[in-house]
């Protein structure tokens, strides 16, 4: 095992406090005001409240964004474009006890698929009663740009599937506002 050297630890230490510090703000500005959310349904199945100033995008810039079969049923955006909110109800119910293993196979499966993926961390907790397995990775747009990557998969009777994507200049802000948004998740618990 590697040695960690004393730079090498105070800076690693800085950008916790960093990040605690940032994540701290976020979850005061967000998660006391309501009038910053807006509450939108997944399906029949689930609600989440996300960011007022995020609006659907248009199909057409889904269509060039989302070249895959299915598309994800909401897509929600900010002016720029710069930062997307996807939303699928799965055909699939996923029970809890088999979501941590559906995790797990998702997060080889892209790894198989795009190599190139940079994967951050991975969670797991009980959200209002349903469990919720998340995890975080970088990605390259088709530019070539870094985005940041939040995704959550939640043990509803369908399946919900929720990706957050930025750029990953920005992934520091947004993955605190895309925690803020999974505490706020609220449905009907898978019973298979």
């Amino acid at each position: 095992m590697a040695e960690e050297y004393l730079d090498e630890m105070i800076l690693k230490a800085r950008k916790e406090k960093k990040k605690e510090k940032l994540n701290r703000y976020i979850r005061q500005q967000y998660a006391t005001v309501d009038e910053l959310f807006q509450k939108i349904s997944i399906g029949n199945v689930a609600e989440i409240k996300i960011p007022v100033n995020l609006f659907p995008m248009p199909e057409s810039v889904i269509d060039k964004k989302y070249q895959f079969d299915p598309q994800p049923q909401i897509v929600m955006t900010n002016r720029k474009g710069d930062v997307n909110f996807t939303f699928s109800e799965l055909e699939v119910s996923v029970s809890e006890k088999d979501m941590p293993s559906c995790i797990e196979g998702c997060i080889e499966g892209l790894r198989g698929y795009m190599p190139s993926l940079v994967f951050y961390e991975k969670g797991q907790e009980y959200i209002q009663d349903l469990m919720v397995c998340w995890f975080t990775y970088m990605s390259n747009s088709l530019d070539g740009r870094k985005i940041y990557n939040f995704m959550l998969y939640a043990a509803t009777e369908k399946t919900i599937v929720m990706t957050m994507n930025c750029r990953y200049e920005q992934h520091e802000k947004w993955d605190a506002i895309a925690r803020v948004c999974m505490q706020s998740l609220t449905g009907k618990v898978c019973n298979g």
